[in-house]
């Protein structure tokens, strides 16, 4: 028998709140525990312990992403799944630099919300369909990770030190390479994968992502 899950759902619309208990009612190894507005969760967690929030990202310029991110840092056990109309790449990269690798769409289907909050229960990552399309565009994700197959030995060392946050400069002088040799293993690793990555957390979320799921 499967353990319960209990659930706390913090989102300021009473119509979305109803929405998501809805969804969870008729689920047996679940609980809602209770529901509150994203600026009151901490205030809600000082006298509620439930194993996962599902938590709502409201585009800028409404967005709580403070209040996800005090969440986060202050109840590094709990498990956050986030809810959003986000469309915005950037602002979902936002939440993700935050160390949450579980973000769907408040337009998901009922089978992908449900497969999300057993995941994210289950201390894996998770992202709805939309989701992915936004991050990784609209080619075939299993392509993408065929792409990653693909990258030479050099280019996975180069994909490493990117992830660090380093430069061209300092990658060339690691490896003992030239700036213009670097540069053009950049292009080769970006025409490879069919996307392009501005920061070294969007790289780490794409590599991350197809390593987990397909590699």
């Amino acid at each position: 028998m499967q353990p319960v899950i209990n659930i706390l759902i913090a989102d300021n619309q009473p119509l979305t709140q109803q929405g998501i208990i809805t969804f969870l009612t008729d689920v047996n190894s679940i609980h809602i525990v209770g529901k509150c507005g994203p600026e009151d969760l901490e205030a809600y967690l000082s006298h509620v312990q439930p194993q996962l929030i599902i938590i709502s990202h409201e585009p800028e310029p409404n967005s709580n992403l403070t209040a996800i991110k005090k969440v986060k840092e202050k109840y590094k056990s709990l498990c956050i799944l986030v809810l959003s109309n986000n469309v915005h790449k950037h602002e979902i990269m936002q939440v993700i630099d935050q160390g949450i690798n579980n973000y769907i769409s408040k337009g998901c289907s009922r089978d992908e919300f449900l497969e999300a909050v057993f995941a994210t229960a289950n201390g894996e990552k998770y992202y709805c369909k939309k989701i992915l399309n936004i991050l990784f565009g609209p080619d075939p994700i299993a392509d993408k990770a065929e792409a990653v197959r693909m990258l030479s030995l050099r280019e996975k060392e180069i994909i490493e030190l990117i992830a660090t946050g380093m430069g061209n400069k300092d990658i060339a002088e690691k490896l003992f390479l030239s700036i213009h040799t670097v540069k053009t293993h950049r292009k080769n690793i970006i025409k490879k994968l069919g996307f392009t990555f501005k920061h070294a957390s969007e790289l780490i979320l794409i590599i991350g992502y197809l390593n987990d799921f397909f590699i």
